[in-house]
């Protein structure tokens, strides 16, 4: 018998504006909670602007996003359809982290089967 299973790790939100881009491509999802309120997003489109602001946009029309605004510090903004767009703190978001599949590397020229 074989078996396959996903691996995947987490990460802090706040590790998301610094986070290299080949990782960064591997997530899948991130929980926070927002003004006493437990949010998962699952990742539909994931951009990343020059500045390093991380835009995360969910299927439901939910889009977060993480800027660095200067040392350790991260600023970030939450949008939800019907509710509008409100600041978030990410100091106080606790627990908020995101999920992140583990990508095999794939080879630099693909091999023709012997």
């Amino acid at each position: 018998p074989v078996g396959a299973a996903r691996a995947l790790y987490r990460h802090a939100l706040a590790e998301l504006p610094s986070m290299p881009e080949d990782r960064l491509r591997g997530i899948r999802d991130c929980t926070f909670v927002h003004h006493g309120s437990s949010h998962h997003l699952e990742v539909a489109a994931l951009s990343r602007t020059p500045t390093g602001e991380v835009h995360i946009a969910a299927p439901d029309g939910s889009r977060l996003s993480l800027a660095p605004a200067g040392g350790v510090e991260i600023s970030g903004r939450f949008f939800r359809p019907f509710v509008g767009e409100q600041a978030l703190d990410i100091g106080s978001a606790s627990p908020a982290d995101c999920r992140f599949a583990v990508l095999a590397a794939a080879p630099e020229r693909a091999r023709p089967f012997a």
